[in-house]
């Protein structure tokens, strides 16, 4: 039985119910008295509602949250339910499939066996060969396949190797070819007579000066030479440990569901609105149900477990957040009522379902 349908469960919820229609009422009873104070000792009256608000506004909001939590626990029960129900659905089914097969196996081989009974010995010798037939073929066809794929290119390997080069006779050296001028591939250097002029020469001599020049040759082009690039790296994300100095309290899986997270966080950062949701947010990326109460000081959370709220629990608790994808709800509570995110006190930031 679920505990949506339990006696225990309804008997509760109507008490949380009237609990809080009471402390509403309180709430709006101490407004009204703000609202309509007037004359003589309308300070000290003003002053005395505002306190009772800030002692009921607290109970408002933990009892609304311990209500939300509950039903947390009632959908994720349900969903368990659910999924363990279309398990056991599926198993039948399949159960079921190998029943009907098997019949059938059943029924092929009783036939089989009908049809063997009713031939006379002569015919089922004459099928226990022709099955013999059918096997030898089929064994040969395999055969002949591989031969066909991988016996064609070893036998002519074979042949290849078993038959002597020809037109070589053993022991015979091969002379070396002759290169003619005409040829040859590198060009040689030529020599030309050059003569210096007369008036730079003394009476006595002409002196006939060798001057080599070459052909010019093709010069190669140089080689280009490549570095190779690494690959780019990627950047893993990185994970909340490595963003958020935090400790988990407490966690828990609501009746056991592996989708669902729930826990009680000590966070030690001093962090913005937006580091703060986006902190609150990283517990969520591979669930579908989630809880997560966070405080800053552990003197806060000794009160929250007590239900004892003084300021230490007011300044320490900052904000309840749930997500629950059947339902819908993604939210944070902002429940600091002293400090960074009182102007935030019960108000309700909502974000789009996944």
């Amino acid at each position: 039985m679920s505990n949506y349908d339990s006696n225990h469960y309804q008997r509760k919820r109507a008490q949380d119910n009237l609990k809080l229609a009471q402390l509403q009422k309180e709430i709006a009873d101490q407004e009204a008295t703000i609202a309509n104070a007037r004359g003589f000792g309308a300070r000290r009256k003003i002053q005395q509602a505002e306190n009772n608000l800030t002692k009921l506004r607290p109970q408002v909001n933990t009892l609304i949250a311990q209500m939300q939590l509950e039903d947390a626990k009632i959908e994720a029960e349900l969903f368990e339910q659910k999924e363990h129900a279309r398990k056991a659905l599926e198993q039948e089914k399949q159960r079921q499939l190998v029943k009907i097969k098997a019949k059938e196996q059943e029924e092929r081989e009783r036939l089989k066996a009908e049809k063997w009974a009713s031939l006379t010995p002569d015919e089922q010798q004459a099928e226990i060969n022709k099955r013999r037939q059918k096997r030898n073929l089929y064994i040969g066809g395999i055969v002949a396949l591989i031969f066909m794929c991988f016996g064609c290119d070893i036998l002519g390997e074979i042949v290849t190797r078993s038959q002597p080069i020809a037109n070589l006779p053993a022991n015979t050296p091969t002379p070396s070819p002759i290169i003619k001028a005409s040829e040859e591939s590198t060009p040689i250097p030529t020599l030309v007579p050059t003569q210096i002029p007369p008036s730079t020469l003394e009476p006595t001599a002409l002196i006939p000066t060798l001057v080599p020049t070459q052909i010019p040759t093709s010069t190669p082009e140089p080689t280009a030479t490549s570095t190779p690039i690494p690959p780019p790296t990627e950047t893993p994300t990185p994970s909340p440990e490595e963003l958020f100095n935090y400790t988990i309290l407490r966690q828990w899986r609501p009746n056991q569901n592996p989708n669902s997270f729930s826990a009680e966080v000590l966070l030690e950062d001093d962090l913005s609105e937006e580091e703060l949701i986006s902190f609150v947010k990283y517990f969520d990326r591979d669930f579908e149900l989630v809880n997560i109460l966070v405080f800053t000081s552990m003197e806060a959370y000794d009160q929250f477990k007590n239900n004892t709220f003084d300021d230490e629990f007011k300044r320490g608790y900052l904000v309840y957040y749930i997500r629950n994808d059947s339902s819908g709800k993604n939210e944070i509570l902002w429940m600091q009522q002293i400090g960074k995110f009182d102007h935030l006190y019960g108000e309700t930031t909502k974000f789009s379902s996944p």
